[in-house]
């Protein structure tokens, strides 16, 4: 080895070497991922649609998954971080066996960081209480029903008793 070459090889080691300290020196945050959630209403009824939006710095993509109150993953999807935002509406089926009342989980993430909010899904106003009123409305047209053919029957009777 020459004697210049020597000399280019310690000044190049001393360099690594310092930009690795540098490195190590900088503040973890200066890396740092943030992100937030957020849904536009906590409770919700059957065929409605939900907004779920956030934001995010530090990274390109985030993933959002809904988990139902049994468990089960109802929603996925990557979406793309535009300008420091995401956003993406659902829609929640009517169809009570894929989509249980209950509390439901939105988690967005990427990696080890993630967020999270939740929503409650709840049966239509008057839902619940319209079966039992039409179960109730053709209970009460029976007896009506009945009791005209009644009225009806006791009426031909009387009028040729005479």
């Amino acid at each position: 080895m020459m004697k210049g070459e020597g000399k280019i090889v310690k000044t190049y080691l001393l360099n690594v070497l310092t930009m690795i300290i540098i490195i190590a020196l900088l503040p973890s945050n200066a890396f740092a991922v943030e992100m937030t959630v957020d849904v536009n209403a906590d409770k919700v009824q059957h065929g409605d649609e939900i907004k779920v939006s956030g934001t995010a710095s530090g990274i390109d993509n985030v993933t959002i998954k809904i988990v139902s109150p049994n468990q089960t993953v109802f929603y996925l999807d990557v979406l793309p971080v535009k300008e420091g935002t995401f956003s993406t509406s659902i829609g929640i089926p009517n169809d009570k066996q894929l989509v249980p009342n209950g509390t439901y989980t939105i988690i967005a993430g990427t990696n080890s960081l993630q967020d999270q909010e939740e929503y409650l899904v709840v049966n239509k106003k008057n839902e619940e209480k319209g079966k039992d009123k039409v179960a109730a409305d053709q209970e009460k047209n029976a007896d009506t029903k009945g009791t005209i053919l009644q009225i009806f029957m006791n009426s031909l009777t009387n009028m040729f008793k005479w």
